[in-house]
């Protein structure tokens, strides 16, 4: 009759006839693989307001030195490489602080 449940047995095989792969239920806590610190470190450093903008300034400070369209006084080197500085010290930070995750996920 319409809207009587029935009740259905599916057969689930014991463990020892189990094929494939098995989970767990380790947690990890580690943001990174060895694989993806570089791009994932990059992508999360560009999320941040600030460092667009001086990569943006660094970027029109480099036309300036290479074309027309303006005199540039600050070579964009110095804005690019305090950039390049801040980023690599975050990204340090960022792989030591992963590192101590990892070491305390074991």
């Amino acid at each position: 009759a319409a809207g009587e449940l029935e009740e259905v047995t599916v057969p689930v095989p014991p463990p020892s006839q189990q094929k494939g792969k098995r989970g767990t239920n380790q947690i990890t806590t580690s943001k990174y693989k060895w694989y993806s610190f570089v791009p994932r470190n990059l992508f999360e450093q560009l999320h941040k307001f600030g460092n667009c903008y001086f990569l943006l300034i660094s970027l029109i400070m480099y036309l300036g030195e290479k074309t027309p369209l303006y005199v540039g006084t600050i070579k964009a080197f110095s804005t690019v490489g305090v950039l390049l500085m801040m980023m690599a010290v975050t990204a340090t930070m960022a792989l030591l602080d992963d590192l101590r995750r990892k070491e305390a996920d074991r």
